[in-house]
């Protein structure tokens, strides 16, 4: 069992750096389309997404997120093909900050616009998911050294 979940865990996270990427795309595609954006749990998404909170220095966060799983996806399949710590360690790096950047995203969405967006909870339930995931599985891996 405990081979397995060592096993396994790499591939849930690529999965998940996928579920946020695509996750990313959909905000792009809604903010591009000048439309009403359309949520799909709750009721917030167009005053959360054209808001001035959705960008740095004039980029678009669903570009930062982008970018952001894309470079997470080629850390872990790095760590995957290689079996160096440094590119696992950069990953949990990763993982670390982007937990850190979706819950100041969610006060910002809760104290500051009184809105909250569907696509961004998504990305903050992604990002505890892999951040779970992650201490896992070093703790899974910790485990089979140890026997």
């Amino acid at each position: 069992m405990k081979h397995f979940l060592h096993r396994w865990i790499p591939w849930l996270l690529l999965l998940s750096t996928g579920v946020g990427f695509v996750d990313s795309v959909l905000i792009h595609w809604e903010i591009a389309s000048r439309q009403p954006i359309n949520c799909f749990v709750v009721k917030g998404c167009t005053d959360v997404l054209l808001s001035p909170y959705n960008n740095i220095f004039g980029i678009s966060l669903a570009y930062i997120g982008m970018v952001f799983y894309a470079g997470l996806a080629v850390l872990l399949v790095a760590y995957m093909r290689s079996k160096k710590k440094v590119f696992e360690y950069w990953y949990g790096a990763g993982i670390g900050c982007g937990i850190a950047f979706s819950f100041y995203l969610f006060i910002v969405q809760g104290f500051v616009l009184g809105s909250f967006c569907s696509y961004c909870l998504l990305s903050l339930m992604n990002m505890v998911v892999a951040g779970a995931l992650y201490v896992s599985w070093g703790g899974v891996r910790r485990r089979i050294i140890a026997v």
